[in-house]
């Protein structure tokens, strides 16, 4: 936990000349020489940064002598012109913070604003338009920032519009905020709800009476139209995309028009459709009648082969898969979420994990809801949880202290809370990174102790409430290559292990299965039946995203492996994509090389020629969303390897780890020294050197070390 007030007497006793800090760019946010911020007011009501718009109270700035000195810039003011400046303070009452994505790799300049009503949203459009800024559609930041806006210049001048706080109206017989409609039987129901609620707050109202979504994900922390703008999916078989049970939607479009989406022609093209073609408002869903719900978790381990692995599926799973794959079984479950131990699979004997759901007629034991679910929905959603966002740099301008929200306020606005948060020493998850089989063994087993307590309380499949910040890809492909794809990647986690790479894979591998409908233009398959294979990767702590390029260059060899010639998976769109390396040598994701492969050519005329219709100024058209419609460039010329002398001299570059328990240096780096002064007591952190330039082997250095001392 950091220690604020330390780092504020530290502050206050800095003694270093008070020009040279009324100087620094901390305090000119716009380079244009006056001073923006650095100004504290210390009335009680007013206790805070005068300009807490612009300005913010950092613990400790070096050369600060007195309070006010504190006060600092927050990014992206530079240009007075850009959305980024202006929003702020034009819409202050709906502007929160800048847009980032949930675990905080990707950090933009967009404005991140909360509109509460129709009214609202249509000002917000026509400021956009007014001004030449962009709209993108943001939920609560769970999908990859980079679908809704990446951090290039182009998040200056686009807002990131929220549903986090908005209420549907109710216009002529139809309430859009919530209606159950179960007039022809339980059966037949469908709900219709405000698109920016969660699943949890969907949940709070219909589970009580037996109702559920046909399709969910682990969590409900999700805003219902970012699951249907995306390819979202559960692992409930014989159902797909959670968009496939969308049968009516109401969308406002470019120009403030509001449209009732119905005609299931035209609702393949909002499926799918990554925000480019307007904001998504209210949802009308089929429903499930389930009055018997049984939730169980299964583990089991046994020698790693195709024979076994299918029958922990089929058999003690109960997968409702058909006898192709692996057999005759009973096929009594709903659903299955499958965790894997690729690198005790890779030793000889795996060890395998099962989240397994029955229903109605197939559950035979522990099947009622809970006694008190209504109370235990109200406790879940009133729970008082650490708002990580507002704690390090507080909105009103205030010294960071810890600050706390409703949990289901948090989910819905920006995002679910870490299982330990606040920094890098109290994170346990990332303290754990490093021991790559500990934390494996640890998210083969966690589900299970999850859905234990869901099971106690609301007993509606949820089981993953609390969302630690890691990275992870998904890919589909075909269902019968499910263990030869699960096979490969755990032989790239033991090849990587054996090699001691920088990062080691470090958490389960996950599977699913999904059939897919014919029910959305931008489906990246056919309508079938695949597994979803799902690999995540825990950062290390004193991993900064500028150095996250260590992790995507291990995602891009599971990436290449899964839509390479033998599997020709396709990735979900939600999560890390399209990763490609650049003319510097650094793998990053959401590459337009890579993007532009997703679909097909008739695939990307047919809903860009919609699209047209839809937003013919392009009103929403920005992000890496855009990446999957281009068309795909040349390939670049590899230019031929001209061999060079070896040289392998000592680099002077240095770079400064994080403050951890467990500090290491990134790949290519070697620790130098200690440097524990700055740290929290009991943490350190490294000042890392290069030992030799890339391609040096630690021989050849030698003796080139010792040749320049002979000659010395």
């Amino acid at each position: 936990m950091k220690l604020y007030i330390t780092s504020l007497l530290v502050g206050l006793a800095t003694s270093t000349d008070k020009a040279s800090v009324l100087a620094s760019s901390n305090y000119d946010c716009n380079a244009d020489g006056e001073e923006d911020c650095n100004d504290f007011s210390h009335r009680l009501r007013m206790r805070g940064c005068v300009d807490s718009q612009k300005c913010y109270y950092k613990t400790h700035v070096k050369g600060a002598r007195l309070m006010r000195n504190h006060c600092v810039c927050r990014r992206c003011f530079e240009d007075d012109d850009a959305a980024a400046a202006r929003v702020p303070y034009d819409f202050e009452d709906m502007y929160q913070q800048r847009f980032r994505s949930w675990h905080h790799a990707e950090l933009t300049c967009a404005s991140w604003v909360f509109p509460s009503s129709d009214e609202e949203i249509l000002e917000l459009l026509a400021y956009a338009r007014d001004n030449g800024y962009k709209i993108r559609p943001a939920g609560s930041s769970h999908s990859t920032a980079g679908l809704v806006i990446g951090p290039g210049e182009e998040s200056s001048n686009t807002i990131a519009l929220s549903l986090g706080k908005y209420v549907a109206p109710e216009a002529g017989d139809q309430n859009w905020e919530f209606e159950l409609r179960n007039d022809n039987g339980p059966e037949d129901a469908t709900v219709v709800v405000n698109a920016g609620w969660t699943q949890l707050m969907l949940y709070e109202q219909i589970r009580p009476l037996d109702y559920m979504l046909p399709a969910a994900t682990a969590g409900p922390l999700f805003q219902l139209a970012g699951l249907v703008a995306n390819t979202c999916h559960g692992g409930w078989y014989g159902k797909g995309y959670i968009h496939q049970y969308v049968v009516r939607m109401r969308v406002v479009t470019h120009d403030g028009t509001f449209k009732i989406i119905d005609d299931p022609e035209e609702l393949r093209y909002w499926k799918s459709s990554f925000g480019l073609l307007g904001i998504i408002l209210s949802l009308e869903f089929k429903l499930d009648h389930n009055p018997k719900f049984q939730q169980e978790s299964i583990d089991k381990k046994f020698a790693w082969n195709k024979e076994n692995f299918w029958n922990f599926i089929k058999q003690d799973a109960s997968a409702d898969l058909p006898d192709y794959l692996g057999g005759k079984g009973p096929r009594q479950a709903t659903s299955g979420q499958f965790f894997l131990d690729a690198y005790k699979a890779m030793d000889g004997e795996a060890e395998m994990s099962a989240i397994v759901f029955r229903k109605n007629e197939h559950a035979v034991k522990n099947y009622d809801k809970p006694r008190g679910i209504e109370g235990a929905y109200d406790r879940q959603i009133n729970k008082s949880v650490l708002d990580e966002d507002r704690s390090d740099k507080p909105w009103d301008g205030n010294p960071a202290v810890h600050r706390y929200t409703k949990y289901g306020t948090l989910v819905r606005e920006n995002g679910g809370p870490d299982v330990l948060p606040w920094d890098d020493v109290s994170s346990v998850n990332n303290a754990l990174a490093r021991g790559h089989r500990k934390m494996t063994g640890l998210t083969v087993s966690g589900p299970g102790m999850l859905l234990k307590g869901n099971s106690r309380t609301m007993k509606d499949g949820y089981f993953a409430t609390k969302v630690p910040k890691v990275l992870y890809s998904a890919y589909i492909v075909p269902a019968e290559q499910t263990f030869e794809a699960l096979n490969d990647i755990a032989e790239i986690y033991a090849r990587r292990e054996r090699e001691g790479a920088a990062f080691k894979w470090n958490s389960a591998l996950e599977l699913r299965f999904i059939e897919l409908d014919d029910g959305a233009v931008m489906n990246q398959k056919p309508a079938g039946l695949y597994a979803t294979v799902e690999v995540i990767a825990f950062p290390f702590p004193e991993y900064g995203p500028s150095d996250w390029h260590t992790f995507y260059e291990a995602f891009k060899e599971i990436q290449d492996l899964m839509q390479g010639p033998t599997y020709q998976g396709k990735a979900h769109m939600g999560k890390v994509f399209g990763l490609a390396k650049g003319d510097d040598g650094i793998v990053r994701p959401y590459q337009v090389e890579e993007a532009c492969k997703v679909y097909t050519e008739e695939q990307k005329s047919n809903f860009l020629a919609y699209k047209q219709q839809m937003d013919p100024d392009g009103l929403f058209e920005a992000g890496d969303a855009m990446k999957l419609l281009r068309q795909c460039p040349a390939p670049k010329e590899v230019p031929k390897e001209v061999k060079k002398e070896d040289d392998c001299r000592d680099s002077v570059k240095e770079h400064w780890t994080h403050c951890s328990l467990n500090p290491a240096c990134p790949t290519g780096y070697a620790k130098d020294r200690n440097e524990d002064g700055p740290c929290t007591w009991g943490t350190k952190r490294w000042v890392c050197k290069w030992a030799t330039k890339g391609g040096c082997t630690n021989t050849s250095f030698k003796a080139r070390n010792e040749n320049k001392m002979n000659t010395a």
